[in-house]
């Protein structure tokens, strides 16, 4: 099964790469990882940083974690960003996925807000082991990194070289360096209003 959100689609690389895969059918693999290509204020990232998503899985083989989130206080029809669980090996395929959001900058960022509040709310709550559980290797890594905001900018913009990519890779940089901001320290505030509250 293939999985994509609304905003993405499948390069011509990617279906004859799924082609290929489907018609050797190795049963040991339970999913495959395939990274995004970003398209940000109408330009395709050359660069920058690359996520990678288990988008072709075998039903038999991968199941959904669990996750006590329905009380996060402003997440409405978001939904979480969960990885599958593998019951098997996880591949890696060489085609993308290009994920093109046609939606202003204000939903982008009203997203973004919503989204921090979930990324804060399972950081400090009962439901962070499940969805660490479920994270790629690769995610957990990121999850670990200390100074993130800062991180992740100086790993965007310069160690990815966002800069080839013109006003784009720095705007795409900053957004994000923000958004890592806004889950630390919506999960500050909740970890002060829990020792308040005891």
């Amino acid at each position: 099964m293939l999985y994509l959100d609304a905003d993405e689609a499948v390069t011509p690389d990617l279906a004859a790469e799924i082609s290929r895969v489907m018609a050797a059918d190795d049963a040991s693999i339970g999913a495959y990882e395939i990274e995004l290509d970003y398209s940000f204020l109408g330009h395709k990232a050359q660069v920058r940083h690359r996520v990678a998503k288990r988008a072709l899985v075998r039903r038999s083989r991968t199941t959904w974690p669990i996750v006590d989130d329905l009380d996060v206080t402003s997440m409405w029809e978001v939904e979480g960003h969960y990885q599958p669980i593998v019951h098997g090996r996880v591949g890696a395929l060489r085609g993308r996925i290009i994920h093109d959001d046609p939606d202003p900058l204000f939903d982008y960022f009203a997203r973004h807000n919503r989204y921090s509040d979930w990324e804060a709310h399972v950081q400090v709550g009962e439901a962070r082991s499940a969805v660490d559980s479920a994270r790629t290797i690769r995610g957990r890594r990121y999850a670990r990194v200390p100074f993130k905001p800062l991180a992740f900018f100086l790993y965007s913009y310069l160690a990815r070289q966002g800069f080839r990519d013109g006003g784009a890779g720095f705007h795409y940089a900053v957004a994000h360096a923000f958004y890592y901001w806004q889950i630390g320290v919506k999960k500050a505030e909740q970890l002060t209003s829990s020792a308040r509250s005891r």
